[in-house]
């Protein structure tokens, strides 16, 4: 009996210990609850100040400097071209436009820049940069002006989105996107849409990409000045999405 009675009380003992590990297990269990209910789980969550910066990146990579000036004939003439002193001696390609925004044929040659003229123009528009498209005018003879008949305004230097870097985002958005991401130096997702002033669609193409995004989705709509190689000039908007 002694015996038996002694193996009643291992037995409670055992059982004691194995209530003290339950409740214990119970007790970490209820911490646990409460603090995977009331503490949000570590991450990095996405703020405006990571925006800026994605924003900032994506506009570097798009923009370009350019300088523009004026160039205005104190009378008019029948030549079909003339060529005035080059007083800004750029080495970049040149564009020139007339005052309907035509493109002009034009060359620079010996320290003089040639420009196609037609009757009743007398204003024109120079832009500087290998960026823009310039059809070049040949080795015709073109009426030396003297620097008494022509005035050139302040160049001045201008910065704008190339519209065909737009497209060259836009597709390298599709064909490799981690490489666009590496270059922009952000960890998030982003994608976003482009539109005119009326709100039609020009790309958004990059929607498709994602199908699935987190809750946090924060977006952004800013407009976008932009300039194509023919100098035309237009402003779009850009609705750019981070997560």
């Amino acid at each position: 009996m002694y015996g038996t009675k002694q193996k009643f009380l291992k037995n409670k003992k055992a059982q004691g210990h194995i209530e003290m590990i339950l409740s214990f297990v119970i007790f970490i269990g209820f911490i646990l609850a409460i603090f995977f209910l009331f503490v949000p789980a570590k991450h990095t969550p996405i703020d405006y100040a990571i925006f800026d910066k994605v924003q900032m990146k994506i506009l570097e990579n798009l923009s370009f400097q350019y300088q523009t000036a004026s160039l205005i004939l104190n009378s008019n003439f029948a030549d079909s071209c003339f060529a005035v002193e080059d007083p800004f001696n750029i080495s970049s390609n040149v564009l020139v436009q007339d005052l309907n925004g035509d493109i002009k044929k034009v060359k620079k040659d010996g320290g003089k820049i040639y420009i196609a003229h037609t009757s009743n123009n007398r204003y024109y528009k120079l832009y500087f940069s290998d960026n823009f498209n310039s059809p070049r005018l040949s080795s015709e003879e073109c009426l030396n002006l003297e620097k008494a008949n022509y005035s050139f305004g302040v160049l001045s230097s201008e910065q704008r989105v190339l519209y065909e870097n737009l497209e060259i985002l836009n597709k390298t958005y599709l064909t490799d996107y981690p490489k666009l991401k590496q270059l922009i130096g952000f960890g998030n997702d982003f994608d976003f849409i482009i539109i005119d002033k009326n709100r039609n669609i020009l790309f958004n193409e990059s929607l498709s990409l994602h199908k699935l995004k987190k809750a946090n989705v924060l977006s952004r709509e800013f407009p976008l000045a932009i300039i194509d190689k023919n100098a035309s000039k237009r402003d779009l908007l850009f609705i750019l999405e981070v997560w």
